[in-house]
This record gives structure tokens, sequence and C-alpha cells, in this order.
């Protein structure tokens, strides 16, 4: 028998409509592995439960919700039904940590193999001293001239 934790993991996994595959896609694991969390085999690395929980979060917050407490140790306080996706929440962090994802998705990576690029990238649009809106001009130009 799953214990609660893997019951946990498997439901939110549902909530958010993700199939064993694309979740992992998206922690930058194989397959295999969330099957194992979802059996009670193994149970997430910290630093997988963090990935965890925000990849669920884009797509149902409130599972999200449920499967940070009952991995807190918290017992949920209802059970979690699907949700449509809902738009970014406010706080910065959540929003920019959904762009990676959203942007992983496009180029069909695991998000953690998109931080290094985008952090070099980053460093190297700072060093030239221009603004934000200024970039995102010159991105803008660049596609229509490309495409």
């Amino acid at each position: 028998m799953a214990s609660t934790l893997a019951r946990a993991i498997l439901t939110a996994r549902r909530a958010a409509e993700l199939t064993q595959h694309e979740l992992a896609l998206r922690l930058g694991l194989k397959a295999h592995a969330i099957g194992r969390w979802e059996q009670g085999h193994n149970i997430p690395r910290r630093r997988n439960q963090q990935a965890l929980i925000a990849a669920i979060r884009a797509r149902n917050p409130a599972a999200a919700d449920a499967l940070a407490a009952r991995l807190s140790g918290e017992a949920p306080s209802a059970s979690v039904a699907p949700q449509p996706v809902s738009p970014p929440r406010q706080d910065p962090n959540v929003t920019l940590e959904l762009a990676v994802f959203r942007m992983a998705d496009e180029l069909d990576i695991a998000p953690r193999r998109l931080r290094g690029p985008l952090l070099r990238w980053l460093r190297r649009v700072r060093a030239t001293d221009l603004g934000l809106d200024d970039v995102q001009a010159w991105v803008e130009q660049w596609v229509e001239r490309v495409e």
C-alpha cells in the first residue's frame, strides 16, 4: 500500500493534469522516478520537492498547496479537484518561475537545463548597461527580422 505522501504526489499530479512523463520533463528527471515516488518506493529529495511543487503550482495552485502541506508533514484540508490553469500570481518569484517553466516547455527541455544559459544571458544583458525596455525592443526587432 502506498504511503499518504505517495498518494498526495499522485493526486497532485493528476489534479494538475500532467502525465508522469510530462512532470518528469519539467523536473529534469526520468518518468520512472515519478512512478517510484507515487508507489512509495522513494521520496523526493528536498531540491526535487521544491521543483515538484513549482511544477504543480504552474498548473493547479490548490493542488500545489495541498502537496506542500503534505510534504511539510501537515494534513491537507480537503481533496483537490482539477482546475483550469490560472494566470500567474503577482508574486514576482512565482511569475518568473512560471515564465521559466513555460519557456522550457516551448523549448521541450527540462527547466533546470535552461537555468545556466538564462543566467549567462542575463549577465550579458546587464553588461550592456541597457534597460529592460531597450532589450525587449531589440529582441522584438530581431525576431521580426528573422521571421
